[in-house]
């Protein structure tokens, strides 16, 4: 669950921030700088994650391991966590360096990138955190202390909860630099909301994850429910706003003929996210209606899991066109 989050905010910040799409024209040179940074983001973004499968992997083979070859897999792991740890540190170091691009009168599609920038710093920290945390937890496994184990087993298994509601919090924050009746605000909010359901989800299912038995009519199903329900109606108000305001802004005129051509050939993808935010309340009503229903998620997680790295994976792919797009042109 954990890798997950990232992914899809970065990709949907990927494809609101590409500056050519922006009605003001920045120069040659800046565009580049902007360009180079959404790209640098995105690179850290994936090593940072990549660091983190490492340590799952190794920890999935501990597990696993047979008692003659434990010993070999918590060494394999206490390396593994050491060093990710470095890598994610240097990441973040680099992050910190990245010198701002924006201006306090360029569009906000070239504003969010130094937005981008912060953002891929505070998750590359929650990422650090986690491993600090992990590997707190696995020393005080080898020597049996179960006091440090249980204070940081509840940080690793929050962690997907955490980093879902940090992710609608910063797409609100990135929501806040368009007008409210645009697109790009719209579809960020709605994502948000997206977010805000997952949280919800993430948080209950880790009981379930963890085997713990959970009444029918237990407080936190009905909270959870609560919570589906307003990320449910949040992005059913908001599909239909972000394709009212999609279908405006491409009859507004824009005098550069450059930027007319990149915005004919970006709107139809931009409504595919549309599409996909119609199949991420899908997932939404899909738990709401197993809790509702039958008051429970055993045995449904994994698929529940599927569909959320699937939606995340078509945001992935639509922000990669937008951004081929405004690289190399119509």
């Amino acid at each position: 669950m954990i890798r997950l989050i990232a992914a899809g905010l970065c990709a949907l910040m990927v494809a609101l921030a590409a500056p050519a799409t922006a009605q003001t024209v920045v120069s040659a040179e800046r565009r580049e700088t902007t360009l180079n940074t959404i790209q640098t983001v995105q690179q850290a973004d994936q090593r940072v994650m990549a660091a983190l499968d490492r340590v799952i992997q190794d920890i999935v083979r501990l597990n696993e391991a047979p008692e003659s070859q434990f010993g070999d897999a918590f060494d394999a792991l206490s390396s593994t966590l050491a060093d990710a740890r470095s890598e994610v540190r240097g990441i973040i170091a680099d992050l910190t360096s990245i010198p701002t691009t924006s201006r306090l009168d360029d569009p906000a599609d070239v504003q969010l990138v130094d937005h981008m920038v912060l953002m891929s710093i505070e998750q590359a920290t929650k990422v650090d955190r986690m491993l600090s945390d992990m590997e707190t937890y696995y020393a005080a496994l080898l020597v049996g202390d179960e006091a440090k184990m249980k204070a940081t087993q509840a940080s690793i298994n929050s962690a997907p909860v955490v980093m879902s509601e940090s992710t609608a919090q910063r797409l609100r924050s990135a929501g806040a630099l368009y007008p409210t009746s645009s697109y790009d605000h719209t579809i960020v909010t709605g994502t948000a909301c997206f977010y805000d359901g997952i949280a919800a989800y993430y948080r209950v299912s880790m009981a379930y994850d963890m085997g713990r038995p959970i009444p029918v009519r237990a407080q936190e199903i009905d909270q959870t429910i609560a919570d589906l329900s307003a990320a449910i109606a949040c992005m059913e108000a908001s599909l239909p706003r972000a394709r009212f305001s999609m279908a405006a802004e491409s009859q507004l005129y824009i005098p550069d003929p450059r930027l007319r051509r990149l915005r004919e050939a970006v709107t139809p993808i931009r409504d595919d996210f549309l599409v996909n935010m119609d199949a991420g309340m899908g997932i939404l009503i899909s738990i709401h209606g197993f809790l509702t229903e039958e008051r429970g998620l055993d045995g449904r997680t994994s698929a529940i899991d599927e569909r959320v790295a699937a939606y995340e994976g078509v945001n992935a792919d639509i922000a990669g066109r937008i951004f081929r797009l405004n690289q190399t042109g119509p």
